[in-house]
Formats: C-alpha cells, structure tokens, sequence
C-alpha cells in the first residue's frame, strides 16, 4: 500500500520518498506524521 494524500506529502516532506507499509491507511497516515515530526 503506498502512501497517499496528506501522508504521502508528510512522507515526502520528511524525505521518505517511494516507500510503502503494509498497514491500513491510517496506520500510514500515523507512520507519515511520526516520522515528519521526529524530523
């Protein structure tokens, strides 16, 4: 499942381009803004 939406931009933002969790979306979505925060 590949990220979309605001989570694939927050991904982006924190440099985690192309890349993708096998997780619901909002398990994504989570994962995105753990990871934009921590940066």
């Amino acid at each position: 499942v590949q990220l979309r939406g605001e989570a694939a931009l927050l991904a982006d933002r924190a440099g985690l381009r192309h890349w993708s969790l096998s997780t619901s979306h909002d398990g994504g979505f989570a994962m995105a803004v753990a990871c934009a925060t921590v940066q």
